[in-house]
C-alpha cells in the first residue's frame, strides 16, 4: 500500500507532466498554431482525471496525518511534497492564463478576419449588381 508521501510525489509527477504538456502547446499557440487544440484539451483532461484519482487516495490517507501518526522525517517529506505541489500549481495557473490569452487573441483575429471577409463580400456583391453591370455594358 502506498504512503501519503508516495501519493503526493506521484501527484507531483503528473503535475509536472501537465506543465510539460502546456509548455509544448504554448509554443505552438504563440506562433498561431492551434491545430492540436482538441488533442491538447483531451490530454489535459486525462491527466486531470489521474490527478483527481490520486487526490482521492490522498484524502483516504489524510486521517493519519491529522492524527499525528506520522514521524518527523515523514513530516519533512510531506512539507516538501506539498510545497512542490504548490509550485507546480502556481506555474500551471500562469500557463493556463497564457493559454487563455493566446486562444482569446486568436479568436479576436478570426472575428476580425470574418468582418473583413463580410465587408469584401458586400463590395463584390455591389459589383455584381445588375444595374452596375448594365451601365458597364452600355459604356463599352
Amino acid at each position: 500500500m502506498r504512503t501519503i508521501i508516495e501519493l503526493l510525489n506521484e501527484k507531483n509527477e503528473y503535475l509536472g507532466k501537465f506543465f510539460s504538456l502546456n509548455e509544448v502547446e504554448l509554443k505552438k499557440f504563440r506562433v498561431g498554431d492551434f491545430d492540436g487544440l482538441d488533442a491538447f484539451y483531451k490530454s489535459r483532461e486525462n491527466l486531470l482525471e489521474i490527478i483527481n484519482y490520486i487526490d482521492l487516495q490522498i484524502e483516504k490517507k489524510h486521517s493519519l496525518v491529522q492524527e499525528n501518526l506520522v514521524e518527523s522525517d515523514d513530516r519533512t517529506s510531506l512539507r516538501y511534497a506539498f510545497a512542490r505541489k504548490d509550485q507546480w500549481v502556481d506555474q500551471i495557473l500562469k500557463q493556463d492564463l497564457e493559454v487563455l490569452s493566446c486562444i482569446d487573441q486568436e479568436k479576436s483575429n478570426i472575428i476580425k478576419e470574418l468582418r473583413d471577409v463580410r465587408k469584401s463580400k458586400k463590395a463584390v456583391v455591389g459589383y455584381k449588381h445588375k444595374k452596375f453591370n448594365q451601365k458597364l455594358n452600355e459604356e463599352y
